[in-house]
């Protein structure tokens, strides 16, 4: 990870030959992004902190970001629209220009940069913001946040359930309801469910589940087994939460509560396994405990921040849930059955075999028995 300042009188160390940008904007990237395969191309998500530190109360307003790899080739730009989409400010008003900084704001760019796999893959990527600053003339150029990119892949897993029918729902992408999950814990904020999925089940009848809905058991994916995606040690795990109702809340959601029930391993080298919204009274470990990929943990349920059954899975670089930052991965196969579009079951007119890939947000697809 590199930091650029971009204020005046300071300069990139990377850059020593550029001329000191004046922009009063501090721009960081907190995570490098290790690349993950999905449906055919290779992806780099990540995302960018920018804060205005201007002391004459000036606002600042970004008008484009383009991503360079190797040799200054242009892997993406995002301007108006599609910049708009990927930027969030906290507490900013309804209807506010989300590309503009007053004196004092803070921004928060996700990005989300494809290549396709047969492409030669960068080394690192560097940064060119644009940037209009309030009573100066003309845009602004910044160029900074030289990035090197992790070696290595990312980690290979198990799947996590059996079978077919599973909805990838909040998967990855850049719109998801996890993608723009930041949450502070003791002073930092992480992006933990960064790569998580809600996988959640379609019955034979291409519904999520039967009768009205209203029970637990109206729910296909209800009581499936979890299973250990790798070999681990079980380092946490809660037990005895209430399980909700469809669309109910049994107990108030804290951060004590908010996972449910719930298993984390640790699966040596850096990397966390955590399944979340288990069945109270059906966890089959305990803390200490050394499993094997395929082993049942315990069993699919609705206990937690859950409005239906599902299984909530995420891989992070630290043991805490919420506490350290989401990772992507790789399954060895999975065939892709079709799609989910407002929770209903869209079947492949040609279901695809995809092999050391990520499902993504929408993906119905089928996990080896």
């Amino acid at each position: 990870m590199r930091i650029c300042l971009a204020i005046a009188g300071l300069l990139c160390s990377f850059a020593a030959a550029q001329t000191p940008s004046a922009v009063p904007v501090d721009i960081q990237i907190p995570v490098s992004p290790t690349p993950f395969a999905s449906k055919g191309k290779l992806h780099y998500v990540y995302e960018v902190h920018l804060a205005n530190f201007d002391r004459r109360g000036r606002a600042v307003t970004l008008s484009s970001v383009e991503v360079l790899g190797d040799g200054g080739k242009q892997l993406a730009k995002f301007a108006a629209e599609d910049l708009t989409k990927s930027l969030m400010q906290p507490g900013l008003a309804p209807g506010a220009d989300m590309r503009q900084l007053t004196a004092g704001r803070h921004a928060v760019l996700f990005l989300w940069v494809s290549i396709a796999e047969g492409d030669p893959r960068p080394a690192s990527l560097q940064h060119r913001f644009v940037v209009a600053v309030d009573g100066v003339a003309g845009d602004n150029t910044v160029e900074c946040c030289h990035t090197a990119i992790p070696r290595g892949g990312p980690l290979v897993i198990a799947p996590p359930l059996r079978g077919g029918g599973w909805l990838a729902g909040n998967g990855p992408s850049n719109t998801s309801e996890h993608r723009r999950a930041l949450l502070t814990v003791d002073g930092h904020a992480y992006l933990a469910q960064r790569f998580a999925i809600d996988w959640i089940q379609f019955g034979k009848n291409g519904e999520l589940g039967t009768g009205k809905g209203t029970e637990n058991r109206d729910y296909a994916s209800y009581g499936a087994e979890v299973l250990a995606v790798a070999s681990g040690r079980v380092i946490a795990l809660k037990d005895g939460i209430i399980e909700n109702k469809p669309e109910s809340l049994a107990v108030p959601i804290t951060y004590e509560t908010i996972a449910g029930n719930f298993v984390s391993l640790d699966l040596g080298k850096g990397r966390y396994a955590h399944y979340a919204h288990l069945q109270p009274g059906s966890i089959r470990v305990k803390v200490g405990d050394r499993v094997k990929p395929g082993q049942v943990l315990g069993l699919l349920g609705n206990s937690g921040n859950s409005d239906a059954p599902h299984l909530h899975f995420q891989i992070t670089d630290g043991p805490s849930f919420l506490a350290s930052e989401g990772m992507p991965y790789s399954l060895p196969s999975f065939v892709e059955e079709g799609e989910g579009p407002n929770f209903k079951f869209k079947p492949a007119s040609a279901p695809a075999t995809w092999q050391n890939q990520l499902p993504v947000e929408g993906m119905v697809v089928r996990f080896p028995q």
